[in-house]
């Protein structure tokens, strides 16, 4: 229990960095739930479906793939067609989940 703790009732350098990671980690939590979709009510867009974000989360880590294959094969000359056409398909059908 931090109000039990001598070190952190006094207004030391410690104490406050203590109190600001614990306040960022409550602050990314509530984030990352609110953009899951997790809460019942949230400061997020209330017309987002949230059904939709698991299939932006799959494009999402489908383009890193394609990116990272990119990464990999940068010094290739032999570059395959279906993959470029596979980049550009996924590039026009992103749209934005809401927030994040």
């Amino acid at each position: 229990n931090p109000h039990t703790s001598s070190m952190l009732k006094r207004g030391y350098r410690e104490s406050a960095f203590a109190y600001a990671i614990a306040s960022a980690g409550v602050t990314h939590s509530v984030a990352r739930a609110c953009a899951q979709g997790r809460l019942i009510s949230c400061g997020c867009d209330p017309a987002v479906n949230r059904k939709g974000m698991s299939k932006s989360l799959r494009e999402s880590l489908e383009k890193e793939k394609l990116r990272f294959l990119d990464a990999i094969n940068e010094n290739s000359i032999l570059v395959d067609d279906s993959l470029k056409k596979l980049k550009t398909k996924q590039a026009s059908r992103w749209k934005w989940g809401g927030c994040s």
